[in-house]
C-alpha cells in the first residue's frame, strides 16, 4: 500500500488505519506506539523517515 501511496504523491501522514470499519469500532489504537510501529517498519524497509 506504500508504494501505491507514494506512487500517488502520498505523504508518510497519510499512512493510516481503516478506523470505519463496523468491527473495528470497539478497537482500541495506542496512536503513539502505532506511529513508533510505522517508524521502526520504514527503518527497516530503507524508507525515509516521514
Amino acid at each position: 500500500m506504500r508504494q501505491y501511496n507514494r506512487r500517488e504523491g502520498l505523504a508518510s501522514a497519510d499512512d493510516t488505519l481503516p478506523v470505519d470499519s463496523e468491527r473495528l469500532k470497539a478497537a482500541v489504537l495506542d496512536r503513539r506506539a502505532f506511529s513508533e510501529a510505522v517508524q521502526r517498519l520504514r527503518a527497516l524497509l530503507g524508507w525515509p523517515a516521514g
